[in-house]
C-alpha cells in the first residue's frame, strides 16, 4: 500500500494514509538438531506480525525430482520440520518466490566427522569386534568392542554431522577424537 502517490508531479496523499502500513515477509532458520536416524530437525521463525505463506519443497538429493511440495502458512510462532539428509534436500521459498532458504546448505555448514584415513579396519568371522590398525609403522591398534564406538565408526564412513554422531555417546566420541580414530573437518 502507498500512503501517497504522484500525478503530473503533484503529491496526492491517499485517504487511508493514517491507517496505511505493511509487513515485510521475513523467515529465518532458528535451530538445527539431528538424530541417529539421519533426520535433521530444523525450526523456521516468522519475524513478521502477519502470517507468512511459504512453500516447503523436498526433493531427492542430486536431482530435480520434487518428492513433495506443500504450501503452508506460518504465524508468529516457530515451527519445526524434519527430513532425512541422506535422501533429500529441502528448500523454503517465500515472499512470492523471491526469497529462499536452502535448508540443506544451511544445515551442512556444521562440522562433519570422518574416519581417520590413515587407519585400516577389519572384522573377523564370528567376532563382533571391529579391529583398527594404523597404516603407519607405529604399532597402534584399537578394538571397538561396544555398541557406541562401533556406531560412531559406522556413521563416520562417509562423513556424518558432528552433532548427530556426538549424540551417540559424548564420552566415547571424545575418546575416539583424542586417539585420532575419527577426525572433525
Amino acid at each position: 500500500m502507498f500512503s501517497e502517490a504522484y500525478s503530473d508531479g503533484v503529491r496526492l496523499p491517499t485517504k487511508t494514509r493514517e491507517d496505511d502500513f505493511f509487513y515485510v515477509d521475513y523467515l529465518s532458520l532458528q535451530s538445527v538438531k539431528t538424530d541417529s536416524d539421519n533426520r535433521i530437525f530444523f525450526k523456521i521463525k516468522n519475524h513478521s506480525k502477519e502470517k507468512c505463506p511459504f512453500i516447503y519443497i523436498r526433493r531427492l538429493k542430486l536431482s530435480d525430482n520434487v518428492t513433495s511440495k506443500h504450501i503452508l502458512l506460518l504465524g508468529e510462532e516457530e515451527r519445526e520440520f524434519y527430513y532425512d539428509h541422506t535422501q533429500e534436500e529441502v528448500i523454503i521459498s517465500y515472499a512470492e518466490g523471491r526469497q529462499h532458504i536452502d535448508i540443506t546448505k544451511e544445515c551442512f555448514c556444521q562440522k562433519r566427522v570422518y574416519r581417520n584415513p590413515k587407519l585400516f579396519s577389519m572384522k573377523k568371522k564370528n567376532d563382533n569386534n571391529i579391529y583398527i590398525l594404523s597404516s603407519e609403522d607405529d604399532n597402534t591398534a584399537f578394538i571397538l568392542n561396544d555398541f557406541q564406538s562401533q556406531s560412531i565408526w559406522e556413521k563416520t564412513e562417509k562423513g556424518g554431522l558432528r552433532e548427530m554422531i556426538c549424540n551417540i555417546d559424548k564420552e566415547t566420541y571424545q575418546k575416539m577424537l583424542e586417539y585420532s580414530i575419527i577426525i572433525e573437518l
